[in-house]
């Protein structure tokens, strides 16, 4: 029985921000700003673990960015990007207030940063109050999931049951990970074949 359900944020309950915001077609800051959509994958790539393993300011995010382009990337233009790309699953409030209301207890598992993920939550909007210790967050804990030896899944199976704990990614390396850190799995990507609902309903046995 499943008594608990952790959710991955970007990929499966909202949009990646830094990929969205800088790689969608056209409302992405490489198209609005004409740059090569793989030059600013291999820098944001190269960025990411400094910001998602500590706490860090997004203003020195996109200071440090724009170091590695060689220009400045104005506010204006970032703040225009956000509007256009970041988005939720439609379902991804009612997805967590249905588990909650049928006594399965929500969590995070992300690696993320301090300053996106409250940013997703608002995306997701008002969900049942979320338990501190059924949050794994890789700015918080200084891990991410693919951390050799001891990383978010090992973390959050030292806390909860991983036998009757559900995982819920779009990346296979961390869904296999999970799997061997003794959870259940299901993969689930935004905007997938399966709807986020049907998906939660399915794998608690709704």
């Amino acid at each position: 029985m499943i008594d608990t359900v952790l959710f991955d944020v970007g990929g499966v309950l909202t949009v990646d921000p830094w990929q969205a915001l800088w790689l969608t077609g056209g409302d992405g800051l490489a198209d609005r700003l004409g740059l090569d959509h793989e030059r600013v994958d291999a820098i944001g790539e190269r960025l990411w673990p400094g910001y998602s393993l500590r706490a860090r300011e997004e203003a020195d995010y996109w200071r440090d960015f724009g170091r590695a382009l060689g220009r400045e990337i104005p506010a204006g233009v970032v703040a225009a990007a956000e509007h256009a790309t970041l988005r939720s699953d439609p379902a991804a409030g009612r997805a967590v207030g249905l588990l909650a209301a049928h006594g399965v207890t929500v969590g995070f598992i992300s690696d993320n940063t301090s300053f996106w993920f409250p940013k997703q939550m608002r995306l997701i909007g008002e969900v049942p109050e979320i338990r501190p210790d059924h949050v794994f967050l890789s700015y918080l804990l200084g891990v991410s999931k693919q951390t050799p030896g001891i990383g978010l899944y090992e973390i959050a199976a030292r806390t909860l049951d991983p036998s009757r704990t559900l995982v819920v990614d779009d990346r296979a390396h961390n869904i296999g990970r999970a799997a061997s850190a003794g959870f259940h799995t299901r993969f689930h990507a935004l905007g997938g074949d399966i709807g986020l609902l049907d998906a939660v309903r399915e794998s608690v046995g709704m």
